[in-house]
């Protein structure tokens, strides 16, 4: 109940991902460390926005998803929880101060070779950072130091 924690007096509903979900992967090394996730407490959703949906529609919910999902027209559709009073801000994520976090991989079968070796300079450089900033992700330069 919400209330033994310093809510009002109300059922906690859990939305959770799916095992096989890269977001849900990051929440439990970042955030649950050691403790295994109940799958048979709560509910899953496959998606940020069925999860949305769900937190909306379900009175005393709670549930994780990828940061990148709240911009655009989707910036206030949640009330976000902070970690240790930090927020999910990227000067937070950046600095280590937020723990919820995960990076994304490109891997290859040895040295890449043209095009993918263009393709993965591409993405990896300057002018493609501005573009992940602007769909909610952080580039890659701006995430060195971290775990």
């Amino acid at each position: 109940n919400w209330k033994e924690v310093g809510g009002k007096d109300e059922k906690i509903n859990v939305i959770n991902r799916p095992a096989s979900s890269g977001t849900r992967a990051a929440f439990e090394k970042k955030v649950m460390k050691e403790v295994k996730i109940n799958d048979s407490v709560g509910t899953v959703q496959d998606s940020n926005g069925a999860v949305e949906q769900a937190v909306n529609s379900t009175p005393g919910a709670v549930s994780y998803l990828a940061n990148s999902y709240l911009i655009g027209d989707k910036k206030d559709a949640l009330k976000t929880v902070q970690i240790d009073g930090k927020d999910s801000s990227t000067e937070n994520i950046t600095s280590g101060a937020y723990p919820f976090y995960s990076y994304e991989y490109m891997i290859t079968n040895g040295d890449a070779k043209s095009p993918v070796k263009e393709y993965i300079e591409y993405i990896s450089g300057d002018e493609f950072s501005n573009k992940l900033v602007e769909m909610g992700y952080i580039p890659a330069s701006e995430m060195s130091g971290l775990e």
